[in-house]
């Protein structure tokens, strides 16, 4: 992020969720300051809703190790927010079209990583498409879609 906000300074990351390692928190709060980058990197802990923030982010980027299934994702889609995140086991694949709805990359490739959030900033029109395919691609797990899937899978198994 650093090295991408002196060449964009435009770029900013704010950092949404609560942390209950304070050793991790105090060694980010300290690498944030030692790099005089907080002025970009916000750490704004706990929203309730975040329905603002997604409607104004240009990029969700999820980097977790572990996930369930990454409600952050879908929430960020249906705001039309195309997400970048690490190519983890059980969420972000299921959520994200990998170049349709967003970008997956290799776990921990910071390299990688870092490109894939350059190319796609510096290219809009990629990130409208994205956008575009991301509202589509939630759509898939709204209530009315998944209503009708276990209708039909009841109805195919004679449970109904």
């Amino acid at each position: 992020m650093i090295d991408l906000h002196i060449k964009y300074p435009q770029i900013a990351l704010s950092i949404y969720g609560n942390n209950t390692d304070e050793a991790e928190n105090k060694r980010l709060t300290t690498l944030v300051a030692e790099n005089h980058a907080a002025s970009y990197i916000n750490f704004c802990g706990f929203a309730q809703n975040l329905d603002q923030v997604y409607n104004s982010a240009q990029l969700e980027v999820l980097t977790s190790k572990n996930e369930g299934f990454a409600m952050a994702l879908l929430e960020a889609q249906a705001h039309g927010c195309p997400a970048v995140s690490y190519d983890i086991n059980y969420g972000p694949a299921e959520i994200i079209e990998d170049g349709i709805s967003g970008k997956l990359v290799p776990m921990n490739d910071q390299v990688v990583l870092k490109q894939t959030i350059k190319a796609l900033l510096t290219n809009p029109n990629l990130m409208t498409q994205y956008s575009a395919c991301a509202y589509q691609s939630a759509k898939r797990f709204d209530f009315s879609h998944l209503k009708a899937k276990w209708f039909n899978f009841l109805k195919e198994e004679g449970l109904c």
